[in-house]
Order: structure tokens, then sequence, then C-alpha cells
């Protein structure tokens, strides 16, 4: 994936590539996530406080992506015991 900024953004791009590998453990599920992001600048320099919100930024990003994982691995768990339990 990749994103042009703009704005206060403008002149950056962050390129970002991952992988993610989710299997079952005997005490629930294991998920392993290497992600790589790289935020390049084009044109005129930007100044250091541009570029720390950059990384900010995507830090916010992978967060809000783990939470998301974290929710869908709850909901199946929780729609696994449902069917479970409406199965007896």
């Amino acid at each position: 994936m990749s994103s042009k900024g703009d704005g206060c953004f403008s002149g950056l791009y962050a390129g970002e590539t991952g992988w993610m590998c989710v299997q079952p453990s005997d005490t629930g599920v294991l998920m392993e996530i290497c992600v790589q992001q790289a935020p390049m600048r084009f044109g005129p320099n930007q100044h250091e406080p541009v570029m720390s919100k950059i990384y900010d930024l995507l830090s916010d990003s992978l967060e809000a992506d783990k939470m998301e994982m974290t929710r869908c691995m709850e909901r199946l768990l929780i729609d696994d015991i449902v069917t479970g339990i409406s199965a007896e």
C-alpha cells in the first residue's frame, strides 16, 4: 500500500508492506504480523515536526489495525461459542 500526503503532508509519501499469519494455539490464536513502513520526502525538504507527525500517524494506523484484528478474532470466537451452544 502507498499513500501520498496532502496539506501539511504535501511532498511526503508513505509506503507500507506487510504480512500476517493467524494460526491456532493451545491457548487461543497466535497472530504474527510484520509491517514495514517507509515514509519518504519528495520535493523541498520538510521540517522535522512534519516528519514526526507522519511517523505518529503511521504508528496510530498500525495500532488501529491491530485493535480491529483483535475485535475480529473476538467476534469469531463468540460466533463459534454461540454456534456450539445452539447445536446442543
